[in-house]
């Protein structure tokens, strides 16, 4: 089995935060407009670039497996556009929960966005790390908690038959699952397996 990282393209989160680097007073921002951030105009471009760049994976992947941050499943749209392989939604690949842009969609509301997806491993309505009585309040989520489920997830990915796999997410989640810290940027992909 040939397994691929893809790391989501530039969202708006991302291009905020890197105007703000340094000042980290503002790294906290409560602001809604980052609430599950979706991606900038500069991050469809990588997306399309990327299709270009990693055709051949694109043509040869089996399964597409895609955190459900609107980010990350830009991305994979954009990158697989045209592509009639099979799609899981999954939140054990998410990012880390750590900022507002990490506080997603309801599930209900995601299915009905992506009716054409198969959604898998979701526990509650609310699936990031939060209070399931007030989820639009940002709780960080401990390291051990994206550690548990990168081994969810690795066993999950240990059970697929697929031959070639490509995986749509996040940074922190790639270091955790990887247990290595390969850098990536934004929707660049590496071989993983």
């Amino acid at each position: 089995m040939e397994v691929y990282v893809l790391r989501h393209a530039q969202s708006t989160y991302n291009q905020w935060a890197f105007k703000h680097w340094f000042k980290p007073w503002e790294w906290m921002s409560e602001s809604p407009e980052f609430y599950d951030a979706n991606l900038t105009e500069k991050g469809r471009k990588q997306a399309r670039k990327a299709r270009e760049k990693y055709q051949d994976v694109v043509a040869r992947c089996d399964l597409i497996i895609c955190s459900p941050f609107t980010r990350a499943i830009e991305t994979m749209k954009i990158v697989f556009e045209g592509s009639e392989c099979p799609v899981i939604i999954t939140p054990l690949i998410a990012e880390r929960t750590d900022t507002t842009c990490d506080i997603g969609l309801p599930l209900s509301q995601l299915r009905a966005l992506h009716p054409d997806y198969e959604f898998m491993h979701f526990e509650d309505e609310y699936w990031w790390f939060c209070d399931k009585n007030n989820p639009k309040v940002l709780i960080k989520e401990p390291r051990d908690s994206v550690c548990r489920r990168a081994l969810r997830f690795d066993d999950f990915l240990n059970t697929r038959k697929e031959k070639v796999i490509v995986i749509v997410t996040h940074g922190h989640f790639i270091r955790m699952f990887l247990r290595e810290n390969l850098m990536l940027g934004n929707c660049s992909m590496k071989k993983v397996r």
